[in-house]
């Protein structure tokens, strides 16, 4: 069981896992559902439904996402007819099949708690901690140059500062609140402009410092150059297309 608050890498870690035992040759695919995979319409057809998932799913790993969502309601007949038959098919497949269940940790402890079966099949439980604000700063960096950015040292230096300015409230969401920074500050880089991906155009830093350096154009020749901008909303991502 893989537990943490939004935007820890939980499903991305499944995956990761998944392939590792595909390349050991452990087990040969990834089936990665969520409620909606599982519940059917009325009673009776979730079961078969469920079942058909894991039949699907055996000889590999069974990633099931939010999977405290099949628990919510007291009342939820349907998620309740879709637990009991996961851990029938978990005890059916026991030698052929991985099972991983994800989701936040106050509502898989609750999870856990709607049938008995589950605590004695999902024995093991990793926790996903919160990203320091030095993690978020690795991460927003991963991002931007993966988008064409090159962030010069000045604003290196001060992206923990600046991921520690990110509210840690109800709506932060870790490696998805990075995201969203980069989103919103290229976004502002380019006001009002519908120029395409491909036109060549200098970049700088998405934070602002007096100077920032333009990565060269995959398509021109030319090296790296200084820009001097006001600040990086002047700037705007290079072409990667």
């Amino acid at each position: 069981m893989l537990t943490g608050n939004p935007g820890t890498a939980k499903t991305s870690v499944a995956r990761l896992v998944g392939r590792a035992y595909q390349a050991l040759g452990c087990w040969g695919h990834v089936v990665e559902v969520a409620r909606p995979d599982l519940v059917g319409e009325y009673l009776g057809e979730t079961s078969k439904k469920t079942r058909a998932v894991c039949e699907r799913a055996s000889g590999g790993v069974l990633f099931i996402d939010e999977a405290y969502r099949l628990a919510l309601d007291k009342e939820d007949d349907f998620g309740r007819e879709a637990v009991a038959e996961i851990l029938l098919q978990m005890e059916n497949h026991r030698d052929d099949l991985v099972v991983f269940a994800a989701g936040y940790p106050k509502e898989m402890d609750q999870f856990l708690e709607t049938n008995p079966g589950l605590r004695s099949r999902f024995a093991t439980k990793i926790e996903f901690p919160d990203y320091t604000s030095e993690e978020l700063a690795g991460i927003f960096r991963v991002l931007a140059q993966g988008q064409g950015y090159e962030l010069a040292d000045d604003p290196l230096a001060e992206l923990p500062e600046a991921m520690r300015s990110i509210p840690r409230g109800r709506g932060f969401a870790n490696g998805r609140s990075a995201r969203g920074v980069l989103r919103r500050r290229s976004a502002r880089s380019r006001p009002g402009s519908r120029r395409s991906r491909t036109s060549p155009r200098p970049h700088c830093p998405l934070w602002s410092p007096p100077t920032c350096r333009a990565a060269a154009n995959p398509a021109s020749p030319s090296p790296t150059t200084p820009v001097r901008a006001a600040d990086w909303t002047t700037c705007s991502p290079s072409s990667t297309a």
